[in-house]
């Protein structure tokens, strides 16, 4: 019941998006998904809650004229070179990330694919970064 609930509410804040002429508003409700949902690089596994968060960063991108995302770094929960890695590569080689830092729960075959494709960054213990 729990998950039903978040994934509903969910799906009505991306209604709430679609509708606000508030770019402030609805520039403050993606940043609030985002760092509910994706900050902490542990998205949950209820495909639904994701793609419905997703859409909202998405649709905030679009409307207020701010496209970029300079880099990702976490585990990205792929294992299996399968739809859902080739969607994932797909989406990060046409927003043109810069700093690509795939780490935890990323298979080598996984990184392997990325590879490929992207320009991919070593993650280890230390690793500082300045950006």
């Amino acid at each position: 019941l729990y998950n039903y609930v978040v994934v509903a509410l969910m799906l009505v804040a991306y209604g709430v998006a679609l509708r606000t002429s508030s770019r402030e508003g609805l520039s403050k409700l993606a940043k609030y998904v985002y760092d509910t949902i994706f900050k902490n690089n542990n998205p949950p596994k209820d495909v639904l809650l994701r793609d419905h968060a997703r859409n909202i960063i998405e649709y905030a991108k679009k409307v207020c004229c701010d496209k970029r995302i300079y880099g990702v770094i976490g585990g990205f929960h792929l294992f299996e070179n399968d739809d859902r890695l080739q969607a994932t590569i797909d989406y990060l080689d046409k927003n043109k990330i810069e700093l690509l830092y795939p780490c935890h729960c990323v298979s080598l075959e996984a990184k392997i694919a990325m590879a490929n494709k992207l320009k991919i960054n070593e993650v280890g213990v230390g690793l500082v970064l300045e950006i």
